[in-house]
């Protein structure tokens, strides 16, 4: 008896660090296989973004950008003044020079530097790709804790006020106003429970994607006992 209630005891309490440390991020990090999660959107971009000025260095490499670019002039309205342009890419560029050398400052111009979402986006694509890793108990416990972590940042996101006010205008415009005599009905729906719907779906995405494979876990630690968003209704 005593050990029994020494086992439980022990039990909640592992439970419990264990989602403190997936709403802290504290998934451990230190696995062999973990590579995908050292490079980011950002730092990826630069890297590429370097790559591409090094290479216009190379005289061979910019005639065949420019080959490549002219190639395409006559799919547009404005074949002359594109082939035009292209003719004087290396002057471009070269009087771009201090701007393209600033890498940093173009990921950000193009949304993939200091960029949450981009992140989190490419965190949940690095996590699937590790779906045919043959380490079971790897992807049970790594992978699994930091979708659910992502899942997480994503849906604080989509509980967000104001976010979910654009998403019930853009429901009631372009989804529902198109239904004709199911249109009440449907806006009723989810006009009143989109947050309850987003939950769940979010809640979930883990499971459905392969990345973790016990739903009743989930099921507790993100919401409860309200599983069905429809519990409301007589369907």
């Amino acid at each position: 008896m005593r050990f029994s209630l020494v086992s439980v005891l022990f039990l909640t309490i592992a439970y419990g660090y264990k989602i403190k440390m997936i709403q802290e991020n504290k998934t451990p990090k230190n696995s062999a296989k973990d590579d995908g999660f050292k490079i980011n959107i950002c730092d990826e971009c630069k890297m590429q973004v370097s790559r591409f000025i090094k290479a216009l260095e190379d005289p061979e490499k910019l005639n065949l950008l420019k080959d490549i670019l002219k190639s395409l002039c006559p799919q547009t309205s404005y074949e002359d003044e594109c082939a035009a342009f292209v003719d004087e890419l290396d002057v471009i560029i070269r009087e771009m020079e201090p701007y393209l050398n600033d890498t940093a400052k173009i990921c950000k111009l193009i949304h993939l530097c200091e960029n949450r979402r981009v992140d989190l986006f490419h965190k949940i694509s690095v996590l699937y790709g590790m779906i045919g890793d043959n380490n079971e108990k790897f992807k049970n416990e790594m992978v699994c804790d930091e979708c659910m972590f992502a899942a997480s940042e994503v849906r604080e996101t989509i509980e967000n006020p104001e976010n979910q006010r654009k998403v019930r205008d853009y429901i009631s415009t372009e989804v529902c106003s198109k239904l004709r005599k199911y249109r009440g009905t449907v806006s009723f729906i989810f006009l009143q429970h989109i947050e309850k719907i987003c939950s769940f779906a979010v809640s979930f995405f883990c499971v459905e994607i392969g990345l973790c494979n016990s739903y009743n876990s989930l099921k507790e630690e993100f919401v409860g006992d309200e599983v069905s968003i429809f519990a409301a209704f007589d369907f």
